[in-house]
């Protein structure tokens, strides 16, 4: 049976300390200073081009279809309707999830994007602590996922936060979620034999939505951000890009 090795243990209880700050916090909202307090390193990332920063541990699915006119159509109509009740940052979330979730699993129902990836229900894992935050403002998760075996500690969530957050900023439930993903998998013991445990986001936040990638490399927690997409004017890129990042393979290093 494997037994968690001494540098193991320190950098899980490194992020253990780190959670337990971020979970003290009574502000919602850190900015890059607060971040580098805590040890975060917070680097601007595209999921496009090749220049740019790009996500270290995940790869994107290629060759998906563009989202469907009706599709884009319901949620633009969803939106330009501001005399509904179900108009808070959260609400907004709630019906983005609703317009990726028809496109992105579409793909893996018909066959057409096959992927390692599980397809249990949030409820079915094992994270940290809890991924909801029930005060306001709040936070969870509508979609968790991992890959059977040993092979690869990666995950991915699609999460939802009750404010529409900043570039250049982090929300306190985004590192939360992130970290309590990340610390759920280090003390598996199938995975003990990985340093490293990335994971991806995707935040959906009012009409607004990002990927965010995170990882600890033994000192800070590295996370690259890409710029918030405004999901009304952006919406059939946004869809798609946050499709292929969550259906895409695992890649890098992680022992």
């Amino acid at each position: 049976m494997a037994e968690e090795r001494p540098e193991h243990l320190e950098r899980r209880m490194v992020l253990v300390e780190m959670e337990a700050k971020i979970e003290a916090l009574h502000i919602h909202e850190l900015d890059m200073s607060q971040l580098k307090e805590l040890k975060i390193d917070l680097k601007p990332m595209s999921l496009h081009g090749t220049s740019a920063r790009k996500p270290f541990f995940f790869l994107p699915h290629s060759e998906l279809p563009e989202p469907e006119d009706e599709e884009l159509n319901e949620l633009h109509e969803v939106f330009d309707d501001e005399d509904t009740c179900f108009s808070r940052p959260v609400d907004r979330a709630h019906q983005v999830e609703v317009s990726f979730t028809s496109y992105t699993f579409h793909f893996t129902l018909v066959g057409e994007a096959v992927t390692p990836w599980s397809t249990k229900g949030v409820g079915d894992y094992t994270p940290y602590k809890s991924v909801y935050g029930y005060e306001k403002p709040e936070f969870g998760t509508f979609h968790l996922t991992d890959i059977r075996g040993g092979e690869f500690p990666h995950s991915k969530a699609v999460i939802y936060n009750g404010l529409e957050g900043k570039n250049q900023h982090l929300l306190r439930g985004e590192l939360l979620i992130l970290l309590r993903i990340m610390l759920g998998q280090m003390r598996k013991r199938r995975f003990l034999h990985h340093m490293v445990a990335p994971v991806l986001l995707i935040s959906f936040l009012g009409k607004r939505g990002r990927v965010i990638e995170g990882y600890f490399d033994g000192e800070r927690l590295i996370l690259g951000c890409t710029d918030l997409y405004n999901l009304r004017d952006e919406t059939a890129l946004a869809l798609k890009d946050f499709a292929e990042w969550y259906l895409g393979n695992p890649t890098g290093d992680t022992s």
